[in-house]
């Protein structure tokens, strides 16, 4: 499912170390941050009572210092440094139909995987494409930042017996050059502003192959964008309106070049349907 506030025509957030889904860093030492309100017993009980939204697709955002190698480092937002982190929003159908924020909720989990020496295998919008940089690692979750004390009780306690089917989930990402796909659900405004950063973002997870096993193949979901930073303090720079200063990479070649050293944001076009999917194929 395509995410409705992308296609509305989404301006880029201003800097404020949270991205565009409302979840915000997690703090390396408590896994916790000023910004970050964890439910409340009120808003719990209130889904044990029956209420909630049933979830009906997962998306997937990442939050990371890149460097000259490719590899996920930490970075600096508010002067407080946070690792590479995987955001992941739980939508119900409500959402896609008219952007009720009240269907969804979120889960980080914590993710400075290596890069891979040879590509993950992509067919995405564009088909089998070059990569700048490939990850491969099982995604956990950081269950001090589960939000889903709105995700109807039949899923469990603030939807832990959904959250734990991804949990420990085969995950991987590639990133390789923007594609009309992820591009059409920008603005021409955004485009022309912040458009010489992005790139595309593949998500690899299991997919069911039909023969009892699964495929492990990434398409493109996501975009992403490269963000000039502070190379001392990491710290992403804004522009005197505060929006994201893009990092230009559209002269870099996919599998020839590395990407530049900056901090990349992402944005969730794609949204997998569950019946696309086996919950218990996951890992």
């Amino acid at each position: 499912m395509r995410r409705l506030n992308i296609l509305l025509g989404a301006v880029l957030v201003s800097m404020t170390g949270v991205n565009c889904t409302s979840g915000a860093p997690v703090d390396p030492v408590s896994g916790d941050d000023d910004d970050f309100t964890l439910p409340t017993s009120d808003t719990a009980d209130t889904a044990a009572g029956g209420e909630g939204f049933d979830p009906v697709a997962v998306g997937f955002e990442l939050m990371s210092g890149i460097d000259g190698n490719g590899n996920l480092v930490n970075f600096t937002s508010q002067a407080n440094e946070y690792p590479p982190q995987v955001l992941v929003t739980f939508a119900g159908l409500a959402y896609f139909e008219t952007g009720d924020d009240n269907e969804t909720c979120t889960i980080i989990g914590l993710w400075e995987p290596e890069p891979r020496a040879t590509p993950l295998d992509v067919d995405g919008s564009e088909g089998s494409v070059n990569l700048y940089h490939s990850y491969e690692e099982p995604l956990f979750f950081e269950m001090d930042t589960n939000t889903c004390a709105n995700m109807h009780s039949k899923w469990g306690d603030q939807g832990r017996d959904l959250i734990d089917k991804f949990d420990g989930m085969a995950f991987g990402m590639g990133f390789g050059a923007q594609t009309d796909y992820l591009r059409d659900a920008w603005s021409e405004e955004t485009i022309e502003s912040h458009g010489e950063g992005m790139f595309a973002t593949y998500i690899s997870m299991n997919h069911p192959d039909g023969n009892g096993g699964v495929d492990f193949v990434g398409q493109d979901w996501t975009t992403g964008l490269l963000v000039r930073w502070d190379t001392e303090t990491h710290e992403a720079e804004v522009d005197a309106d505060d929006y994201y200063v893009p990092e230009p990479i559209t002269t870099i070649l996919p599998g020839i070049d590395p990407l530049p050293e900056g901090f990349i944001v992402q944005y969730a076009y794609w949204y997998e349907d569950f019946p696309l999917l086996d919950l218990d194929l996951l890992k």
